[in-house]
């Protein structure tokens, strides 16, 4: 069994998603997990024969059974992306996940392609030549959003972000993995009877690993380090801030949600659960939230989520009281209509995105 219709459905999720049809999308992402993971097992099958594979009358060496370089490292990346692309989307909504999620995999992170394996890294002098590098370009585009710009860029360095871009996604993965085991394996409800302390405890330590990653990016695609114009912030810069500022949004959500619901034995750790709560209702009101929300890409569907979401975590920070203690009534108002706009943007594609709007603007 080989893996072009394992890409071939991957390939299919993604276009849905484009087209903000997420159930179709998991149909298609469930589908190329589940050949991936028969693929995994036909490929472990191989590697118990020792010396030589019988096929038949023809005999063939292990070497020759065993993928070359360049499909190894298709392997991983087709693993990465399908695991990946298959849980943000069980994250969202409650679907069954495949089997490649039993599977224990040895790769920590996807091999990076090598110059022969993508076309336009080829290091032959005909290819880094003035003239040829000049017309070799590519152009990052954020979005047809006002604020927003295209720069041309060489397709080498291109290439090199978008990996890191690639890997900083699989790392964001794996933490936001780790936070939704710690949260979110529940029932929210569950929050009220949790330890209070060791929500905290977790938090920080949630928030100090988003630090140490931060620290890993490279700066081509990181608006967190520098003070950065808005409307010079690229598509490879935002993707990641956006990933991070999600996660951020998963590990303050319970603690808006426990200060609502204003627990007596809750008191002596009122501050720090203040804190943490105040944490969500700044990072919804933070600006490059609001990059990108009419550009059309596989993300499209998850921002609307994303913008759903801040608008019922500001709505629950209107009725505790927490927007006024904070002096930011008249801010999460403007985000709010921002968030509703947005909805309404995208509610023609996608009847849960309309429904979210209907719900949101009768809370208000």
């Amino acid at each position: 069994m080989g893996l072009t219709a394992c890409q071939c459905h991957y390939l299919s999720g993604i276009y849905l998603l484009h087209t903000l049809r997420p159930i179709e999308a998991w149909q298609s992402f469930f589908q190329a997990s589940s050949l991936y993971a028969v693929y995994l097992k036909n490929q472990a099958t191989l590697r118990t024969v020792r010396d030589t594979v019988m096929l038949g009358d023809r005999i063939m060496t292990d070497e020759q059974s065993l993928p070359d370089d360049l499909e190894h490292d298709l392997q991983q990346r087709l693993y990465w992306s399908c695991i990946k692309s298959e849980s943000e989307l069980c994250a969202e909504v409650n679907l069954p996940r495949s089997s490649l999620h039993d599977i224990h995999y040895p790769y920590q992170f996807p091999s990076p392609p090598t110059p022969r394996s993508v076309d336009g890294l080829d290091e032959s002098p005909q290819q880094v030549t003035p003239s040829s590098s000049n017309n070799t370009t590519a152009t990052i585009s954020s979005s047809t959003t006002p604020g927003h710009y295209s720069e041309p860029q060489d397709f080498k360095e291109l290439h090199e972000w978008s990996w890191y871009n690639y890997l900083s996604g699989i790392s964001l993965f794996k933490l936001s993995g780790r936070v939704n085991q710690a949260f979110y394996s529940r029932p929210p409800s569950s929050w009220a009877t949790m330890n209070l302390l060791d929500m905290i405890n977790a938090a920080y330590e949630f928030e100090k690993q988003i630090e140490q990653w931060k620290l890993t990016l490279p700066q081509a695609i990181s608006c967190f380090h520098t003070t950065l114009y808005i409307t010079t912030v690229t598509e490879l810069q935002l993707a990641p801030w956006l990933r991070s500022a999600n996660i951020r949004l998963r590990i303050y959500r319970p603690f808006l949600y426990r200060l609502t619901c204003k627990i007596a034995k809750d008191w002596p750790l009122i501050d720090p659960m203040r804190h943490l709560a105040g944490k969500a209702v700044s990072l919804c009101l933070e600006p490059l939230f609001d990059l990108g929300l009419r550009h059309r890409n596989a993300e499209s569907w998850f921002r609307c989520r994303e913008s759903a979401c801040r608008a019922l975590l500001l709505i629950c920070a209107g009725k505790n009281g927490l927007l006024r203690r904070m002096e930011l009534e008249h801010r999460a108002s403007e985000t709010l209509q921002q968030c509703i706009s947005h909805l309404r943007y995208w509610e023609r594609e996608a009847d849960d995105v309309r429904l979210a709007r209907q719900t949101l603007e009768m809370m208000i």
